[in-house]
């Protein structure tokens, strides 16, 4: 694993636990606002995974779960043998992906690796929408695949949510609405997260009231959570 960062606690990463944040390198989107640029590239400033795991296996009594995030952590070839380690040690395991790579998460659900899922839905899945908001030019087979994900999420039985961050010069109310009478008609929880202004100077975040004001526009079967 190439691993550029860890949090050894955190209580907000994960919904209702207490737990460790495992920052991934490398990433195959290039989103403007992303506040965590610099795992884009793989370096050779890595964590050792070794030291990680020591922590974790002498901390048990107080973390409920692990993190694993990026970047993009379905790109490294060794994540589900170290989800599985993880899970050895009694830890509960949050995923956060881009859901690029849905073979990834169907296997880490399949095998009993993944306990919740945070997948970024950037916005409405149209090839000129997301290539925008991705940094990425995107085709049909990436579309597909990105569907594929959600499709799996909904159905897996884990615990999931899908998050969109809201960057005024990026992501528009109406992609929301879209999103959620298309993409996520069958979703169970939305999570819009603002963006952070001071990570990318056209990154302009809505105010408070803005996203409150589109629960009365998506679907009510959606929950619909602010942060």
């Amino acid at each position: 694993m190439e691993i550029g960062g860890f949090i050894k606690t955190s209580l907000i990463d994960y919904p209702g636990k207490v737990a460790a944040v495992v920052f991934t390198q490398g990433c195959n989107f290039r989103c403007p606002y992303c506040h965590n640029r610099l795992l884009w590239h793989r370096t050779q400033n890595t964590f050792i995974e070794q030291y990680i795991v020591e922590y974790l296996e002498q901390h048990r009594h107080f973390l409920d779960g692990v993190v694993v995030t990026g970047g993009e952590p379905t790109l490294q070839p060794d994540l589900l043998q170290f989800l599985e380690t993880i899970k050895n040690l009694g830890y509960l395991v949050k995923l956060d992906t881009n859901g690029s790579y849905p073979s990834v998460v169907r296997r880490g659900v399949d095998e009993k690796l993944i306990d919740y899922i945070a997948m970024d839905v950037k916005s409405a899945l149209v090839k000129k929408y997301y290539s925008e908001v991705s940094g990425v030019i995107m085709n049909d087979t990436h579309l597909t695949s990105l569907q594929l994900s959600i499709e799996f999420i909904v159905t897996s039985g884990v615990e999931y949510e899908f998050r969109t961050t809201m960057c005024r010069n990026f992501v528009k109310p109406d992609d929301i609405i879209m999103l959620c009478s298309t993409t996520l008609r069958e979703c169970k929880r939305l999570c819009l997260q603002q963006c952070r202004p001071h990570t990318f100077h056209r990154c302009e975040p809505y105010t408070q009231k803005e996203l409150s004001e589109l629960r009365n526009a998506i679907p009510s079967s959606i929950e619909l959570l602010i942060r």
